[in-house]
């Protein structure tokens, strides 16, 4: 039997118990740009004509700045998580909380091997097949369109290029964090502008 006295104590270890469990909130937001399927036909095959083909080779790396930070791998393929610290698809996923049954980062096997340290980063590579955006598979890719959240500052490149030709076609940019987006853009060339040296042949806006 508990007495009136002892219990608050038992409540506020309780409190304290689950306060620790508790994942620290995403401080960035990243979404990977350029969905493949439009990599594919609004880039490479305005740039090469038909001489291109599936499977897109995706590749998004992750620079970690700091120990013991948290990344969360949210898949567009399902809807985007409201609460991402306190996931309801099985598919998202939860990087350096030393839980391997939420995810983990790539290499970890064990709990403790799911932390991520500063200095380390984090290359994930996917071939993304055609119509995958129709035809999704059970296990998702990391892809375009993904959210990628971080408890820290972390850094992001995204690049990518069809299978044939190959890397000869290969792009790839910064990803920034939402809070650094811009809402104001000029364009640095127009339909007008010309060239004698045959400079550009393609200009797309995403």
């Amino acid at each position: 039997m508990i007495n009136f006295q002892t219990s608050p104590f038992l409540i506020m270890a309780v409190v304290l118990t689950e306060g620790t469990m508790a994942l620290a909130p995403p401080v960035q937001t990243y979404f990977i740009p350029f969905p493949e399927y439009q990599l594919f036909n609004e880039t490479f095959k305005a740039i090469n004509h038909g001489r291109v083909d599936w499977p897109i080779e995706s590749t998004v790396s992750i620079a970690i700045a700091a120990d013991d930070t948290i990344i969360y791998i949210d898949h567009w393929e399902d809807g985007y998580e409201l609460d991402v610290t306190n996931p309801t698809q099985s598919s998202t996923q939860i990087w350096g909380d030393r839980n391997l049954t939420n995810g983990g980062r790539p290499g970890a096997t064990t709990d403790a091997e799911d932390i991520l340290q500063g200095g380390t980063s984090c290359v994930l590579k996917n071939s993304v097949p055609e119509n995958y955006e129709i035809n999704k598979a059970t296990t998702f890719k990391v892809d375009g369109s993904d959210r990628i959240q971080a408890s820290l500052p972390i850094a992001m490149t995204r690049s990518a290029y069809p299978s044939s030709p190959g890397s000869l076609m290969a792009g790839a940019v910064e990803i920034f964090n939402t809070a650094s987006w811009g809402k104001y853009f000029v364009a640095p060339i127009g339909i007008d502008t010309g060239s004698n040296t045959l400079g550009h042949e393609s200009v797309v806006t995403y």
